[in-house]
């Protein structure tokens, strides 16, 4: 089993990355191709646009559940064999592992689709899964 839920991109995003785009070639044009500054906001809002598409949500690989994109410098990843529940909240998944640490997965971030790709994931693993 590999596979992988991915957030929703915001628009709004990639807006901001055209507008670093645009102020450096004002910035070039206006400065005549001298300034390093019209250079460095056109990289700005190159890498802005490439890093700001699909994020990854989380991962079912064969033997473990990974957390991406989470405030932690690394991905979480998490053996199956220390899941203790899976909660399906209203606006989020709560997943509980046996050490009692408890990860949140934001629904309002996720499509339908991932939401339901999400609930067929769990229902392959053997776990509790609660609605609350």
């Amino acid at each position: 089993m590999k596979n992988t839920i991915y957030y929703n991109s915001k628009s709004g995003f990639q807006i901001l990355g055209v507008i670093w785009i645009l102020s450096g070639v004002f910035w070039m044009v206006d400065s005549g191709l001298k300034s390093w500054m019209g250079y460095a906001y056109l990289l700005i809002g190159i890498a802005w646009l490439f890093s700001s598409g699909k994020r990854k949500a989380v991962s079912f690989k064969p033997n473990q559940l990974i957390l991406h994109n989470r405030q932690d410098l690394f991905n979480k990843k998490i053996p199956y064999s220390e899941l203790k529940s899976i909660e399906n909240r209203f606006i989020l998944f709560r997943i509980t592992t046996k050490d009692g640490k408890e990860y949140d997965i934001d629904k309002d971030q996720l499509d339908e689709v991932e939401i339901k790709k999400f609930d067929e994931n769990i229902l392959n693993l053997n776990i509790e899964i609660n609605a609350v």
